[in-house]
């Protein structure tokens, strides 16, 4: 089990020790919550390869000019809430977070799950964000509700490891090195797919690398491509259609 070590004066929290997969692949890694200078680390063999710090560094200043919070408009009108169904480490969810969008995440990798949870108790405590371990298929509520804003953001594939920067190398290692049953990243990708088809959605927005396939073929309902950088936004107007029946149009 992997070992997360809590060296602050107040009570350890209840998420620290929730959610952990027994594996002894997990044993070279562990989990410092610092006290002094007060921080998030992660160590493989005693070694730091992760800080919170560096991780969500670029997010203690808002810039007003972030790409990402302009995508979440419809008809001028800024998005109120997002559904965020992939959150990983959760650094898209601050980002919109710090422009006024309320989040509910889900991430059902543990590490990525821990330190968001400290980002969010202890670097971003005033964001209006809530974070969920697991997947969004085990809770009910996610398909009853008609949702105007979802968010996906999967595993690059396979063949893009050029892509990856040493967080995600990270959350790979957690989905499919530390994981009981691993699956390739098209295995999980196909997997999220499907799971993502009974949702009732008002506007879906689908992040990728610039050259993906899209994932859904929707020639019949409005969409709009918007490009970053290194990434492309395929955002789709279902009016609060599911994907399957979408599909049919």
């Amino acid at each position: 089990m992997l070992g997360v070590i809590w060296e602050r004066p107040e009570p350890r929290p209840a998420w620290i020790d929730q959610y952990w997969i027994d594996s002894d692949k997990r044993d070279a890694f562990e989990i410092v919550i610092t006290m002094g200078i007060a921080d998030i680390v992660l160590k493989e063999r005693g070694q730091i390869i992760l800080k919170g710090s560096d991780l969500y560094g670029a997010l203690f200043k808002k810039n007003a000019k972030e790409f990402l919070p302009s995508i979440f408009y419809r008809k001028r009108k800024k998005a109120q809430s997002v559904l965020d169904l992939t959150c990983g480490w959760a650094r898209d969810a601050i980002r919109l977070a710090q422009h006024g969008i309320q989040v509910i995440g889900f991430e059902q990798s543990a590490i990525p799950y821990l330190f968001s949870c400290y980002a969010k108790n202890f670097y971003f405590p005033d964001l209006d964000f809530d974070l969920y371990h697991g997947s969004f298929h085990e809770h009910s509520w996610v398909y009853e509700s008609v949702w105007p804003w979802v968010y996906l953001d999967p595993l690059f594939a396979d063949n893009r490891p050029g892509l990856s920067k040493k967080e995600m190398e990270l959350l790979y290692q957690e989905k499919f090195f530390f994981s009981s049953a691993p699956f390739s990243v098209s295995e999980q990708n196909h997997l999220l797919k499907d799971r993502v088809q009974d949702l009732k959605i008002e506007t879906l927005v689908m992040k990728q690398h610039r050259h993906a396939n899209a994932w859904f073929d929707l020639s019949g309902i409005l969409s709009v491509t918007k490009y970053s950088r290194v990434c492309r936004f395929d955002i789709y107007y279902l009016n609060q259609l599911r994907l399957k029946e979408a599909k049919k149009i």
